[in-house]
């Protein structure tokens, strides 16, 4: 899952279209709670930070080659997808070995 994962939030960067609105205290927790860093990358987490708005949010665009926020965006954007993948994968892996096993028979 982690191998397609991967692959799949280099794929979304390369497009760079991708974005994920994220809340402020999830920013905040992936930048080590500094709040000068976070203000630099979101703006618009200064109404969280203020108590103005608790539950603010800010769009992140997913981007492998960016802050730690961006990677984060894309990896969670991808994850949803290559979890199905492998699931199907392994699946069909089974159902082949399964059938595979039944028209050879045990050796």
């Amino acid at each position: 899952m982690r191998i397609i994962m991967i692959i799949s939030a280099t794929i979304i960067s390369r497009y760079g279209s991708f974005f994920e609105a994220r809340g402020c205290v999830d920013i905040d927790y992936i930048f080590s709670h500094s709040q000068n860093r976070t203000e630099l990358f979101y703006p618009e987490c200064a109404a969280w930070y203020s108590g103005a708005n608790p539950n603010q949010y800010a769009v992140v665009q997913a981007d492998m080659r960016g802050n730690p926020a961006q990677i984060a965006a894309a990896l969670g954007l991808s994850f949803t997808m290559a979890m199905w993948v492998s699931l199907a994968i392994h699946a069909i892996g089974v159902e082949v070995y399964v059938s595979w096993q039944c028209i050879n028979g045990p050796k």
